[in-house]
This record gives C-alpha cells, structure tokens and sequence, in this order.
C-alpha cells in the first residue's frame, strides 16, 4: 500500500466485535480514550502541522449504530484564517495545504502502521529493528522466527518511544471491554490501492500490554 498522491482524506475504520464477528457498541469512556489516542498519534507524526497554540490537524469521528468507527481528517481547507496565520507565523517555510494535507495522511497512515507493528510483536515473540535496504525504512524481525515487517522509520522510532508505547495502551483500550474478542482496524478498506485491515485478538499478551505490561521489542542493535 502506498500513500496516494491526489489530497484525499486517509480514513482510519475502527470497529470491535464479539466471540460470534458481531459489531459491539463502545461505552462513552472507552471511545473518548480511543479517540483521544488516534489524535495524539497522528499529532506525533505530523508535527509540520503543528501550529503555535498546538496543531492545526483536526480529527473528527463518525459511529454508525452498527459500532463501526471512522476517525477522519477534517477538512484543512475550512481551518480559519487566524490558524493559518499561526501557522505560518511558526513556521519559517510555511507548508501548502495540500503539503499540511499529504502530511495528514501521512499520519493517519503511520498511525495504523504502529497499530500493526505492535501487533506484530506480539504475534511473533518480539521484535527488533534492524534498517531496510531502502532509506526512511526499517524491518521489524522477529526474535523467534525470520519474519519480518517493513515500515516507516518514524513508525519504528514510535514503537520503542515509552510514551507512545502509553498511547497506544489507550488506542487498545477497548480490547478490555466486557465480551470483546477482537479489534479490527482498517485505513481505507474501500480504497484498493491503499487498503489495510488487520485484528487485534483479545489474547493475553494484548490485554497484559493495555494493563502495563512491557511490549516485546527490543532496541536496535
């Protein structure tokens, strides 16, 4: 999959269901922690839209009465006047839009990449990064097989980052709720050139890291 090029808004779909595939409903708690989550993690990987007071990046979510989530970029062309001039106040070169847009994506991207890489620990023993043939991107191998998975440096650098190992913690919350089985993420599932969906089972190592237990990821050698 890779980052389209036309400034169209990444899509993260979020849903949790039961022991039988059905949709469960979020309680309010769980939802405000998710959502607040997916806005640190793309405010972590899209700092160039930060602007003085914060950031100009602005998330919204819409919940369907089936339980399915979307967490979506707003439109940065409706951002008021007085934050772009922040934002070009803080910044020297200030980006386009469409450069502030791409960014967006971006970010939204890698926050669905760390979701899959911290998953990807769990499922195969541990990992550790070691870098790619490729510049800006790094292989998560596995400490117990020769799996490997590819990913953006900066998603890398997340999944060792402690803080983010925290927000991600909340991104899992809802893995805890009464009668869950899973967690199904998705960036743009109705986008076949850009479609990733993946789960996150409610296993005990998952569960374990959303209480505080250690992911199993070491640091680069």
């Amino acid at each position: 999959m890779k980052l389209g090029h036309r400034p169209e808004h990444s899509r993260i779909h979020f849903k949790v269901q039961d022991a039988t595939g059905l949709n469960m409903v979020l309680s309010r708690d769980v939802l405000r922690r998710t959502y607040a989550a997916v806005k640190e993690l793309c405010r972590h990987f899209c700092e160039t839209a930060a602007d003085s007071d914060g950031n100009a990046l602005s998330i919204s979510f819409i919940e369907s009465q089936s339980g399915d989530i979307v967490f979506i970029v707003d439109d940065l062309g409706e951002l008021s006047s007085a934050s772009h001039h922040r934002l070009r106040r803080f910044h020297r070169d200030s980006p386009s839009s469409d450069g502030i847009r791409l960014a967006a994506q971006a970010a939204m991207r890698n926050t669905v990449f760390l979701a899959q890489a911290t998953m990807f620990a769990f499922e195969f023993g541990g990992v550790r990064p070691v870098p790619a043939s490729q510049d800006g991107l790094v292989d998560l191998v596995s400490e117990e097989t020769s799996q490997r998975l590819r990913v953006p440096a900066e998603v890398a650098r997340a999944l060792l980052d402690p803080d983010m190992q925290d927000t991600m913690r909340e991104f899992f919350a809802a893995i805890g709720e009464q009668g869950a089985a899973s967690i199904v993420i998705g960036l743009d599932p109705d986008t076949p050139e850009r479609r990733l969906e993946f789960l996150i089972p409610a296993i005990d190592d998952v569960i374990d890291f959303v209480d505080g237990a250690p992911l199993p990821v070491q640091g680069p050698a």
